[in-house]
């Protein structure tokens, strides 16, 4: 999922038959972050993995992140083939799948997903990838509208608390994963999760 340090902002509660409403942004247009958000059909999450829009990863990138988040640092701040092999050992990390008690990875057709390594690791470490045929995932995957939808409804509310209490600062790529935990932690659960299904 792509997070730009530019959302559009939340409903906004106006005076009976204001014309306009004034909203501060942050931006015209905002740098792009990828977070991968994972979670389970029992409702579990581990912790998100962010993908910055830089050469190098700097370590203030995750300052008041989700415990347990990782972050790398990839140009064009887009999901590649390595990445996600890394994506496969974070989720192996916190799952601790193996090759009798195996896991199911539900995931989109793109073609990061697909790479040799990252089919390899997987099949050595109990991690069954099965991917939606392509141009279904919006028919066919639950997070999209259950858990995707309600955690940007909370992103845009956690965006415009940081512009109107912090007045004139823009939002940068450094306050993404700070500015996401809650939202995170909030939607990312078995509570929420139940109540979608």
């Amino acid at each position: 999922m792509s997070i730009t340090t530019v959302l559009q902002a939340p409903k906004v509660i106006a005076e009976t038959g204001a014309k306009t409403v004034a909203q501060c942004v942050s931006a015209e247009r905002g740098a792009l972050v990828t977070m991968c958000g994972i979670i389970s059909a029992s409702g579990s999450s581990i912790p998100p993995i962010y993908i910055f829009p830089r050469v190098r990863m700097k370590g203030h990138f995750l300052n008041g992140c989700v415990p347990g988040a990782v972050g790398y640092a990839e140009k064009s701040g887009w999901m590649t083939a390595v990445i996600f092999k890394k994506l496969l050992m974070h989720i192996k990390n916190h799952t601790n799948c193996t090759h009798i008690d195996n896991i199911l990875l539900l995931m989109d057709n793109h073609e990061t997903h697909i790479s040799l390594e990252a089919i390899t690791y997987a099949r050595e470490n109990g991690i069954i990838l099965l991917s939606f045929p392509p141009h279904c995932t919006h028919m066919m995957q639950p997070l999209d509208r259950g858990i995707y939808a309600p955690f940007k409804t909370k992103c845009k509310i956690s965006f415009n608390d940081f512009i109107a209490s912090n007045p004139g600062k823009p939002i940068s790529i450094a306050d993404i994963a700070k500015l996401t935990a809650e939202p995170y932690l909030l939607t990312f659960n078995p509570k929420k999760y139940c109540q979608q299904f």
